[in-house]
């Protein structure tokens, strides 16, 4: 198993053996290890745009035990982690382009 319970995380965890967001980040988003990000905390979530998330996940975060998973995730299994975490603190939140920030996803227009 990799980060979640979907099979997508099921089908990249089975290809990368190694890669377990889950036993620093936990399975629901919430640390299990000291220093992991609380993923379940949309106000941190929403300080980065998507695209410093994913060369976070790609490269690494310096100075911490993050470290890159380029070598071992295609590009596309990048994003699909950063729409999984993303999906813990910003659940029925949608993106308002005017208002340059996350919103109730039923007030997106």
């Amino acid at each position: 198993a990799f980060c979640g319970t979907t099979a997508h995380w099921a089908d990249i965890g089975g290809k990368n053996p190694d890669v377990n967001c889950a036993s620093c980040h936990g399975k629901d988003g919430k640390p299990v290890k000291a220093g992991a990000r609380d993923f379940r905390n949309g106000d941190r979530m929403k300080l980065y745009s998507d695209s410093v998330w994913f060369w976070r996940i790609s490269e690494g975060v310096p100075n911490t035990k993050m470290k890159p998973w380029k070598s071992k995730l295609s590009e596309e299994d990048r994003w699909k982690i950063l729409a999984f975490e993303r999906s813990f603190g910003l659940a029925g939140k949608g993106w308002d382009a005017n208002k340059k920030d996350w919103v109730p996803a039923d007030q997106v227009k």
